[in-house]
């Protein structure tokens, strides 16, 4: 199992979000992962592909009407994930 902490990055639209990440490592390269549906179950499947591993998540996103769903669903998922919201 890996130590290693992911930086996420979630763009929340009313139909899709666009997901980048970054290790937290020094000179480690930001990756954009693509767009997923803005559904549960994609939701549930990225987070469980990002913290595969055993690796610790930190999301976040703009805050507003769009990530606060988001926000409740990914909370109440086990995952290692913990979150800071850019006001």
């Amino acid at each position: 199992m890996m130590d290693t902490t992911i930086f996420v990055g979630l763009d929340v639209h009313k139909k899709t979000i666009a997901v980048a990440t970054v290790e937290g490592r020094a000179a480690a390269d930001v990756r954009y992962c693509g767009t997923i549906p803005n559904t549960p179950d994609a939701i549930r499947s990225m987070l469980r592909k990002l913290g595969k591993g055993g690796q610790r998540l930190h999301l976040t996103y703009e805050a507003g009407p769009l990530g606060y769903n988001l926000y409740r669903l990914s909370t109440g998922l086990a995952t290692s994930a913990t979150w800071w919201r850019h006001p």
